[in-house]
């Protein structure tokens, strides 16, 4: 019961949708919605142009958003959510690490649950949190308030 709609689109899986042009809904139960998006992982959605879903139930949604991590979800141009149980959402914002959360404009947070909140903001330590725009934590169990 795949469907398939747009120009060179795909849906190979099992129940799986695709929609546009090039559109790929490669595993069971995806969805690819979007010129050349990609939906890869079990139960994983894509949508939005060369967006990417790789991760079993992630969801990519932007403008070459890439959900990589189970259960990751990735909101915005170019945002990134690599761990598993992730969330990256905002322009070229990056969740790296499991449970790892990044929201704001360029926000990283490239450890273990860690927290990255505001424009800038990078936390880099394991259970860290940055709060504020371009705020930094880079330690573990770290907390880091106001912008720099």
């Amino acid at each position: 019961n795949a469907v398939a709609s747009g120009t060179n689109a795909q849906a190979s899986g099992a129940n799986s949708i695709a929609t546009g042009q090039a559109a790929n809904a490669a595993a069971a139960r995806t969805v690819a919605i979007g010129t050349l998006s990609f939906a890869g992982g079990e139960d994983a959605v894509a949508v939005g142009q060369q967006a990417v879903a790789t991760g079993v139930k992630s969801l990519a949604q932007g403008v070459q958003a890439q959900a990589s991590g189970d259960l990751s979800m990735s909101f915005g141009y170019s945002s990134r959510s690599r761990g598993n149980a992730s969330i990256a959402q905002g322009h070229l914002a990056e969740a790296n690490a499991d449970h790892a959360v990044a929201i704001g404009t360029s926000a990283v947070a490239d450890a273990f649950q860690s927290l990255a909140l505001g424009v800038g903001a990078e936390a880099r330590g394991q259970d860290c949190v940055a709060l504020g725009s371009h705020s930094r934590c880079w330690a573990s169990d770290e907390v880091s308030v106001g912008s720099t």
